[in-house]
């Protein structure tokens, strides 16, 4: 018999992207039938255990992939089952009672026992269901997967400002200017990193989570990013404390064109600015990339049903805006009040950076020339 929360847990599964498969050792019309009363389409491929001991090779992979009902399926076809879909790739969860299931629950990923089963079956098992209810598990893949895609989230934003930050010091070093603060860095970290990771955490949303390895897609996503930041963050740094030295009224309050080391000292507070302001404003950008609120931004995430990321970062941005422009804050952060043409100068490389990530992730190119030999490659 049925039990009546059977078909909402299929369906919670299903709506979770769940793959289902039903293996048992009873006749395969019997459990095909009872499938269908469950929530199973009644076009659900069916396969035998007869069948599949006549097949090797391809053939029993393309049964395995294709069959969602399996009848007269022995212990030893259980286990073969879940290895085939382990080496395609899939994570595989198995659910089991008896006996006869110890050796497939010990090959998948994640075993699963019921209460009511026998004492091999739960010793091998991962979780155990506590008065065989299996209508917690839907919301327990929810929320696994929940965890995960503000995993990602976050793992994205920490990454991107961290390489950022330190190829940016690093590459300014070896030149010889520190571009830098730490009060300024803490801000570019509490505005970027800070306030959106703890919010993503919060409002991160269960759904199913993209295949492949996770580290090629944070790096998919970091290194154009961290590459074209840390470029156009120095041009900006570098040509902003060159442009102040040359011409020193363009700061917006000249200082003595006598006194050289006052020239470079506001040249230096106006260039560091300058690098802020751009850090703080691509590292929100890369928060509305990660939860795109529009299909245009939807270059490297799909597009996001959430408004609520898109809208904090336009008010940290407005933030940012009135600690700049507000006197006491401005200076506990040490940062110098930017002239029109400093603005100017940050919109321009905050654009190009906005042109040139959005292209590079749109047309994979870094991926592509690492196919063509190149070189560059996702980790």
């Amino acid at each position: 018999e049925l039990r009546p929360d059977a078909r909402g847990t299929l369906a919670g599964f299903q709506s979770a992207g769940v793959e289902l498969k039903i293996i048992s050792g009873d006749n395969p019309d019997t459990i095909a039938a009872l499938a269908q009363r469950a929530g199973f389409s009644p076009d659900a491929h069916t396969v035998s255990g007869l069948e599949l001991a006549q097949m090797s090779g391809p053939r029993f992979v393309e049964a395995v992939l294709e069959g969602q009902v399996f009848g007269r399926i022995t212990p030893q076809q259980k286990e073969s089952i879940v290895q085939v879909l382990k080496d395609r790739g899939r994570y595989v969860a198995m659910i089991g009672d008896g006996v006869n299931d110890v050796l497939s629950l010990k090959r998948s990923h994640l075993a699963i026992a019921m209460q009511s089963g026998s004492q091999a079956t739960r010793a091998v098992a991962d979780i155990v269901l506590l008065n065989d209810n299996f209508s917690v598990l839907p919301h327990a893949v929810e929320e696994g997967q929940r965890i995960l895609n503000g995993m990602q989230d976050i793992l994205k934003l920490y990454l991107n400002r961290i390489l950022t930050v330190g190829l940016v010091i690093v590459s300014a070093l070896v030149i010889g200017e520190f571009p830098i603060l730490l009060r300024q860095g803490s801000l570019v970290t509490m505005l970027s990193v800070g306030i959106p990771t703890i919010l993503l955490a919060y409002w991160a949303r269960p759904g199913v989570t993209a295949k492949g390895s996770l580290i090629s897609r944070l790096f998919g996503f970091v290194l154009p990013s961290v590459l074209t930041s840390a470029v156009i963050a120095l041009l900006l740094f570098y040509g902003t404390f060159l442009l102040l030295v040359v011409v020193p009224g363009l700061g917006g309050h000249p200082p003595d064109v006598g006194d050289t080391e006052m020239v470079i000292r506001v040249a230096r507070a106006g260039a560091q600015t300058v690098l802020v302001s751009f850090l703080v404003v691509v590292g929100l950008l890369a928060v509305v990339f990660v939860q795109p609120p529009s299909k245009w931004w939807a270059v490297t995430s799909p597009l996001s049903p959430d408004r609520r990321p898109a809208l904090l970062a336009l008010a940290l941005f407005v933030g940012f805006i009135a600690v700049s422009g507000s006197l006491i804050p401005r200076r506990f952060f040490t940062l110098a009040r930017l002239a029109p043409l400093e603005i100017a100068l940050v919109a321009l490389g905050a654009l190009i950076w906005l042109i040139v990530v959005r292209v590079v992730w749109r047309y994979r190119l870094l991926e592509r020339l690492g196919e063509g030999g190149c070189g560059v490659v996702y980790v």
